[in-house]
């Protein structure tokens, strides 16, 4: 690969403003919010900002979650529904059970959420048509409920005891607590008494075990570049933003900043929006991907690393390269000049002839130059002072080793949108013409 020494120098001073790289919604509750919650251990308290964040629990107007408050069947109902992902109706106005009714204040919102566990098998009620939305709920009910919402009910009919005494549940609960217990829906270090009643506690506990086992594996859907500015990360299921670090994203090998860059979570969590900085590119534009790593969904699953990369698509993609043919010099010439936006280091690569240590002169400007001679192209790229106070015209000199082909600037010291190009060449007593043309870097 050909080397190049470089002697590089930008006139123009770019003022970054920084924005946060988490923006996340402000009324987004956690464990602080609540009083009740503020002592819980540091994993406990990543469940329930899980729950919480989800939309799953919503805890009470008076400022506490009420996690030693018993658990009543009308919050069940929608907990359920909920972590389940079941289809709920909420334009229902009338139950099938005769005491939920839509105006009842205290149980009324939870009607479409009953009527979608009854539909799902969950259960059928308390008999004669009742379903007692204001009842509690016991912990061998739960299991049964969490077990038959799994669809692990021929399952739990085949399980063996786990060590639950038999005492404190009832025959018919048992094999449902068995499973429960075997597959971690349950803590096991409740001391268990079936027919006691569960709390909202334990309800969120049990609700977060479960919710790990039906939610999906995290995985990126689709990943989309728009003109180098947005990149939309699609995910199968919502992620947590706390794991969300930017470096570890990477496109094409390039990663992205931590500082520079910023994010923005949907609402479901599922849709990762990044506002690139100014002047980074993708790299290839050939096959472009992207790998992430480091993010887990809100229940803590890791992102599932396919075996074969995640293809970028890119939407309006800058221009394809520009190449405009050399004006020939008897004794040096320019041979080729390309302008590529994709690649590692987006830059101007040119050729010269011949392949000998030389001297380049180098002027960007976002207007044409009055005087393009050779002798005003040199005299600017070599006294940065001439074009300090010069806010359109960046000027450099650069130390070439001979090689026929390489990088002679970077993205970075260009000017956003159309550069009027100047090159020109020394080498002993060599010269060339003086080197013009344009290169559009507005994408």
């Amino acid at each position: 690969m050909s080397r190049l020494l470089r002697k590089s120098c930008m006139l123009l001073l770019i003022l970054v403003l920084f924005i946060p790289a988490s923006l996340v919604s402000a009324a987004t509750k956690t464990t602080a919010d609540f009083t009740d919650l503020k002592d819980l251990d540091q994993a406990t308290k990543a469940k329930f900002d899980a729950l919480i964040s989800a939309g799953i629990f919503n805890g009470f107007n008076d400022g506490t979650f009420g996690i030693k408050e018993e658990m009543n069947r009308a919050q069940f109902a929608k907990v359920a529904a909920l972590i389940f992902g079941l289809d709920v109706n909420t334009d229902l106005k009338t139950s099938s059970f005769s005491d939920v009714k839509l105006d009842d204040p205290g149980n009324g919102y939870a009607l479409p959420f009953i009527e979608a566990i009854k539909a799902a098998g969950i259960t059928t009620g308390i008999g004669d048509g009742l379903f007692d939305p204001s009842g509690a709920v016991t912990k061998e009910q739960l299991a049964t409920f969490l077990v038959r919402g799994l669809g692990k009910e021929a399952d739990a009919m085949q399980s063996q005891g786990q060590g639950v005494p038999n005492s404190t549940v009832s025959g018919w609960a048992m094999p449902y607590v068995n499973y429960a217990f075997f597959a971690g829906l349950l803590p096991d270090d409740i001391g268990f008494d079936g027919r006691s009643n569960a709390d909202r506690g334990l309800l969120a506990t049990a609700a977060f075990a479960t919710k790990t086992v039906v939610d999906p594996d995290l995985t990126v859907n689709e990943a989309t570049l728009d003109a180098n500015k947005e990149l939309t990360i699609a995910f199968s299921s919502a992620v947590d933003p706390k794991t969300i670090k930017l470096s570890n994203i990477m496109i094409n090998g390039n990663a992205l900043s931590d500082e520079l860059d910023s994010f923005e979570l949907s609402e479901d969590g599922k849709t990762l929006k990044i506002k690139l900085r100014s002047g980074f590119y993708p790299g290839s534009a050939v096959n472009p991907i992207i790998e992430v790593t480091g993010i887990q969904s809100l229940f803590q699953k890791p992102l599932v690393k396919d075996d074969s990369p995640t293809e970028l698509s890119v939407t309006n993609p800058p221009v394809y390269p520009i190449y405009y043919a050399p004006v020939a010099s008897a004794s040096m010439s320019v041979t080729s000049v390309t302008y590529t936006t994709f690649q590692s280091s987006p830059a101007l690569l040119f050729g010269y002839y011949p392949e000998e240590p030389a001297t380049a002169y180098v002027v960007f400007s976002t207007n044409e130059l009055d005087d393009d001679s050779a002798s005003n192209i040199k005299t600017l790229a070599s006294d940065p002072s001439l074009t300090s106070n010069m806010h359109n015209v960046i000027a450099c000199t650069f130390d070439l080793d001979g090689s026929s082909n390489g990088s002679i600037v970077s993205y970075g010291y260009l000017f956003t949108g159309l550069n009027h190009f100047y090159v020109y060449l020394e080498a002993g007593g060599k010269h060339s013409q003086v080197f013009y043309t344009q290169i559009d870097t507005s994408t």
